[in-house]
């Protein structure tokens, strides 16, 4: 891949979650000795197909493989090594070192699913229409990565008025195997969200509406009281902002202009680092919370 040479590999574990079958490589069952032959067979016969995949195996080889990024995992880890706790029992250290293993290999498998959905969606109407969120935006604003504790929920923002568009280019997301999970509607009765899957990994798309100089979105979640654990609906508000490009994992996505001020106005100190976030009791965004009384988690289809 870092030669820019399109590869060809057998679909399992260590391998599907470094190389996206038909997008910087090409995956066939394992022993599938004839299917082996017939996809080198198409990257020789088909230079189109045989030059975008040798482009994006490239391209991964440098954002998740290269020396950058091999250096900054190295400098966290020596990091949480030196906050650690005095060294342990060596059957300890072996689960430590499984256990961090296991979530850079989450990590990796989180943000190829990103660039996947980036490049699916960029060839829809939606393509310019969406923007990050939540802690995909802070990631990228406090470390210029996918938060390793964040790495199995995407956020993303787009109108109202861009439904109808958004839901002509869900047929290419689930061909792309992102998966209808569920679809929110509130007690208004209107859509406020749809939600996806792959590879355990969430990928939320919040719809917006803009209430004068503001913009708003309902989310849901529990009641934080102990008694009580009944659905909630949270409507969150900030000022209305403009969008403005963001170089992240190689692509160009697009985010709130000023995302400091955004990620202020909802997460308050979002550039420190917190064990956990209620957004029942933190989030500064939110103006009301409504028992879940008439709004709907349903399930949708492509």
């Amino acid at each position: 891949m870092a030669s820019g040479v399109p590869p060809v590999l057998t679909d399992v574990d260590s391998v599907h979650q470094s190389v996206c079958h038909m997008h910087d490589g090409m995956l066939v069952p394992f022993g599938d000795v004839q299917g082996f032959a017939a996809a080198v067979e198409r990257l020789i016969e088909d230079p189109v197909l045989r030059s975008s995949l040798a482009r994006n195996a490239r391209t991964t080889a440098d954002q998740r493989f290269g020396l950058d990024r091999l250096a900054s995992d190295y400098l966290c880890a020596y990091h949480d090594t030196l906050q650690a706790q005095p060294p342990a029992p060596a059957d300890v250290i072996r689960r430590n070192v499984r256990a961090f293993v296991a979530e850079r290999m989450r990590v990796a498998s989180f943000e190829r699913n990103l660039v996947f959905l980036h490049d699916t969606l960029a060839a829809t109407a939606i393509a310019e229409r969406y923007w990050v969120i939540g802690g995909l935006l802070i990631g990228w604003a406090r470390e210029g990565r996918v938060l390793a504790h964040d790495c199995q929920d995407g956020d993303f923002g787009l109108l109202q008025q861009d439904q109808e568009i958004f839901l002509n280019a869900i047929p290419a997301l689930v061909a792309a195997g992102f998966r209808p999970f569920a679809r929110y509607i509130d007690n208004r009765g209107i859509t406020v969200e749809y939600s996806f899957t792959k590879d355990g990994a969430r990928f939320d798309f919040f719809l917006h509406e803009t209430v004068g100089d503001q913009i708003r979105c309902t989310f849901f979640g529990v009641s934080p009281g102990p008694m009580d654990q009944r659905p909630i609906e949270m409507i969150s508000q900030v000022p209305l902002y403009g969008l403005a490009p963001m170089d992240f994992l190689g692509r160009v996505w697009r985010k709130p202009e000023d995302h400091e001020g955004f990620l202020t106005a909802e997460y308050g100190d979002w550039w420190l680092r917190r064990p956990a976030f209620d957004h029942c009791t933190d989030d500064r965004s939110v103006i009301q919370i409504n028992w879940w009384e008439n709004a709907v988690c349903t399930e949708f289809t492509a």
